[in-house]
């Protein structure tokens, strides 16, 4: 299972994260709906954290940018690197581009934006599973 350095430089296991649903979300600065996603990542962590953990993994930026942007805007769900290994382990062929895991990290659906995860939480399809 993946391993990544999040923002704070530290490594983090996937499979850490396995005991509930996990949302990775794979984002870049410059995408199109990136203020739109961030808001939307930010409801899923204010209203539904701790059922479900959201990892957001940049690929693209700096690694120091990511830092700032974490620090600046106050963002309380995982940042992380997604290095090329990453991105091949997940077969990412854009971004963004989102996984919805379930427990034991088996793939629920792909392809998710965040705002579509967040309907979904809200009308209480992604539970404990």
């Amino acid at each position: 299972l993946p391993i990544f350095i999040d923002a704070n430089g530290d490594k983090q296991k996937l499979r850490w994260y396995g005991y509930k649903p996990v949302y990775i979300y794979f984002w870049n600065r410059d995408q199109e709906g990136f203020e739109e996603d961030t808001a939307a990542l930010r409801m899923i962590q204010e209203k539904f954290c701790p059922m479900i953990k959201v990892i957001a993994l940049n690929y693209g930026d700096n690694p120091k940018m990511l830092s700032s942007y974490v620090d600046v805007n106050n963002v309380h769900y995982l940042n992380g690197v997604a290095t090329k290994t990453i991105t091949q382990q997940f077969q990412l062929e854009e971004i963004p581009y989102g996984f919805l895991l379930q427990k034991r990290l088996r793939l629920y659906k792909k392809g998710l934006r965040p705002t579509e995860v967040l309907e979904m939480l809200e009308r209480g399809e992604i539970q404990s599973w």
